[in-house]
């Protein structure tokens, strides 16, 4: 909150419903490899409550925002394939935050590295 000129110990609480729609390209490097890239977009319904105290006063501060938007999602990675029928991707995704929803001064991201297992049946 830019117009308090003070210190404040700052306290927030967010939580996000979230549907993510997304398209998967995977290109395949020989038996084993592959590289993946997955654009697309998130619809989010945001709340947060925040709760300001001035560091040195009694000065309490609480204010909640609530937002629904639409944001940019994108990761990338990797994959290889054990024995035809185990497969093992490492990836990275980041997905886009409102700046009012965090109280921030920038749009935000939420980024986080992917470590997923696949069991694929018929794959002998």
């Amino acid at each position: 909150m830019p117009e308090f000129s003070d210190y404040y110990n700052n306290r927030i609480e967010y939580s996000a419903k979230v549907t993510e729609v997304t398209l998967l390209g995977i290109l395949p490097f020989g038996e084993m490899f592959e590289v993946y890239a997955k654009p697309g977009a998130t619809f989010s319904e945001g709340e947060r409550v925040q709760r300001r105290d001035q560091s040195f006063g009694d000065q309490v501060i609480t204010r909640s925002v609530s937002d629904n938007g639409t944001d940019v999602v994108w990761g990338l990675g990797v994959g290889v394939t054990f024995a035809q029928v185990f497969h093992v991707r490492l990836g990275f995704e980041s997905v886009g935050i409102d700046e009012d929803v965090l109280n921030t001064r920038n749009d935000t991201t939420l980024d986080s590295f992917v470590l997923e297992g696949q069991f694929r049946f018929g794959g002998y």
